[in-house]
């Protein structure tokens, strides 16, 4: 197994079904909270991967900073940690922090004007805008110092939207994040190695959308990322990277990890 998504109601419940796929080898990649459920999707990359619940944007900031020069070095390895997705629901910031190459930082805007000039002046800066959240009237970017470029397209419809999809990828730009945001569906698209082979899959019903993971899983394809808006479930799919070992200095680091994780969970709840 390469890529699967857990599903929980209750959120110390959800918290405890990352940490048994991170024991087993995934890294949590993405959290998305719909219609009442949380959603978790966990894949088998390289490296480590962390998650933070946090009440309250000030406590979300501070964890942002502890976390991004948080390092362990139990068998002469030194993992840092960076901001690759963030979803805010029912009051709380659920941030996913992951070993990437490069560095990661964010932007918190009060309307849609001033998340353009931030997502600008971000790439005046050379990094690449990797995630967008709407959280509780205000726009959350993520970005990271990755190689490539990246733009973000909120078209009108869901129709006008897959066509944007197929556009972009004719170009070179494959679509890495989505997002339903105020009203309507934006997508962010990079022309990173590899991402024009991304695909979207849409879905009427949950039923629908775990029907379409079985297929795409049996074609080769691993979930990166869930989307939820206006009764439409959307899953985005990467193709398998092949040959891919979970790779941690120690089991013991990795223990050391998954405790952090539980404990930081329980001790806000």
């Amino acid at each position: 197994m390469t890529s699967t998504y857990e599903i929980s109601s209750d959120l110390t419940e959800f918290n405890s079904l990352i940490s048994e796929n991170i024991n087993n080898g995934l890294n949590l990649v993405d959290v998305e909270y719909a219609d009442g459920l949380w959603f978790a999707t966990l894949r088998n990359t390289s490296g480590s991967s962390r998650g933070y619940v946090d009440d309250n944007v000030t406590d979300f900031a501070d964890q942002f900073q502890a976390t991004k020069t948080y390092t362990y070095d139990f068998s002469s390895t030194i993992n840092s940690f960076d901001l690759v997705d963030v979803e805010y629901a029912d009051g709380l910031w659920y941030s996913t922090y992951g070993n990437v190459d490069g560095l990661s930082d964010y932007t918190i805007s009060n309307t849609f004007d001033d998340f353009t000039g931030a997502v600008q002046d971000y790439w005046d800066l050379g990094y690449d805008l990797v995630d967008i959240e709407y959280a509780d009237g205000a726009w959350l970017a993520t970005y990271g110092d990755i190689p490539g470029d990246s733009k973000y397209l909120s078209p009108s419809s869901l129709n006008d939207f897959d066509n944007v999809v197929q556009q972009e990828s004719a170009l070179g730009y494959g679509v890495v994040d989505v997002e339903y945001a105020d009203g309507a569906w934006v997508g962010v698209f990079g022309n990173y190695s590899g991402s024009t082979a991304n695909t979207v899959a849409y879905s009427g019903s949950f039923d629908e959308f775990d029907s379409q993971f079985e297929e795409k899983s049996n074609l080769g394809y691993d979930l990166i990322d869930i989307a939820y808006g206006d009764g439409i479930w959307i899953g985005l799919y990467s193709p398998t990277i092949a040959d891919t070992t979970y790779t941690t200095p120690s089991l013991y680091d990795q223990s050391q990890l998954n405790q952090g994780f539980n404990n930081y969970v329980v001790s806000n709840f």
